[in-house]
């Protein structure tokens, strides 16, 4: 049982790391991050309000910055706190057809599959300003994720560091990078609370 714990334990780590390392990278000594590196979409930030409606409207105009031939693979790329403050939106709105949707058990905002990171920043507070939450393009052609050794994640087992203590070391590790390729294929949406 340990075994089987302890390997599942390690990919997590691994997984949750490498995420925000994608997202967030500053790119020295880790993959560049996404968040920062892609093209501004329309560019002055979006204003936070109580409605929501800002959220829908920047998911509207976002659609228009995007390059036709990024198109047919598009996606957006959130958090699962923005995706519900995007649903919330949509039904004090009264738009129930549409905007969210979701078909075969895949979530799609304005018809396109939407994927979720922990990483990606959420909605701003009111003491953050420039936030970027949401992200719209073609990530398999804006984005390139090099893996070293294939794409498995290793297991170290370190017995000496703390042998007299009698206690083990796993360690659990994966050589990738990660860089923007086309800034223009994913394109960000700011958003400001004030």
């Amino acid at each position: 049982m340990f075994q089987e714990f302890g390997v599942r334990d390690l990919l997590n780590a691994v997984s949750i790391a490498e995420d925000g390392f994608f997202v967030t990278g500053t790119g020295t000594g880790q993959p560049q991050g996404l968040v920062g590196n892609t093209g501004t979409g329309t560019g002055s930030p979006y204003v936070w309000e109580s409605t929501g409606n800002y959220l829908l409207n920047a998911t509207d105009d976002i659609l228009g910055t995007l390059k036709g031939s990024y198109f047919p693979n598009a996606a957006w790329l959130i958090s699962r706190a923005t995706s519900v403050a995007i649903r919330k939106a949509q039904r004090q709105a009264n738009l129930y057809a549409g905007v969210w949707t979701r078909e075969g058990g895949r979530d799609l905002l304005h018809g396109f599959p939407v994927s979720y990171s922990a990483a990606m920043p959420a909605i701003p507070t009111v003491t953050s300003a420039g936030v970027v939450p949401i992200l719209f393009g073609s990530f398999q052609d804006g984005y390139v994720i090099g893996d070293r050794g294939g794409a498995g994640t290793f297991v170290k087992l370190l017995d000496q560091p703390l042998a007299t203590s009698g206690q083990t070391i796993l360690l659990g590790y994966k050589r990738v990078d990660g860089r923007i390729r086309r800034s223009e294929a994913i394109q960000a949406i700011t958003i400001s609370h004030s």
